[in-house]
Formats: structure tokens, C-alpha cells, sequence
């Protein structure tokens, strides 16, 4: 039996519908690889902020998440969370604090804050 040279041939006659398919880019330039680091900042860890985290750690959207909380006992514990799920993921770094200083440099910032005002 003869085999195959594409992966994406069909049937018993072995059709090769690559070149239908996938045409190439005329002056194009290869793409460059990059070494750049992806930061990405969320602001409060409460339930959308975490769900946010969560998302982007697993998603691997980032080299680099930033968390900013007001409670630094919450967002201790919130971190410990993640890191447990970073011991099944690739790569992503965690900074934290309660001031928005580690927010520079971030690719996206994600505000989850809602700040309600009252009358006294």
C-alpha cells in the first residue's frame, strides 16, 4: 500500500486538497519570534477578578499576572490558589500588591472594583 505525503489527503485515491486549501501570502516576511513578555493586570481579586485571573492563567494569555487588592490577606490567599493551578500549567508569573505601582508596564488592565458612595 502507498502512503500519503499530506496529512490532509482523503479517500482511497489519496486527494490532496492542500493547495486548495491553504494558498501562500506572496511578499510576505516569515513571522519573527519574539521574546517579549505579556503582562496583564487585574485590579481586586473578589469574584470577577479571580474568575478573570483564573481564565487568563489557564488560557495562557500571559507571561506575567498582576494582582492589586485593597485586603492584602485576601489576595495573599487568592494567589495561593493560583499557584496551586500553576504546578499543571505552563509558565505564568505572579506579582502582587495593594498599590497600583505593579500595574506598569501592563499590556491590559482589568478594573473589577465597584465603588459605591454614601450619604452620611
Amino acid at each position: 500500500m502507498k502512503k500519503n505525503v499530506s496529512s490532509s489527503s482523503f479517500g482511497p485515491g489519496g486527494l490532496d486538497l492542500t493547495s486548495a486549501f491553504f494558498k501562500p501570502i506572496l511578499n510576505s516576511d516569515p513571522p519573527i519570534p519574539s521574546n517579549r513578555c505579556t503582562k496583564i493586570s487585574v485590579v481586586a481579586v473578589g469574584n470577577v477578578g479571580m474568575a478573570i485571573a483564573q481564565t487568563i492563567l489557564t488560557q495562557d494569555l500571559a507571561d506575567e499576572i498582576a494582582l492589586v487588592d485593597a485586603n492584602p490577606d485576601k489576595l495573599r490567599g487568592e494567589v495561593l490558589d493560583l499557584q496551586h493551578t500553576t504546578a499543571f500549567l505552563p509558565r505564568t508569573r505572579f506579582t502582587t500588591f495593594i498599590d497600583y505601582d505593579i500595574t506598569a508596564g501592563s499590556d491590559l488592565c482589568i478594573v473589577t472594583v465597584i465603588v459605591t458612595f454614601r450619604e452620611m
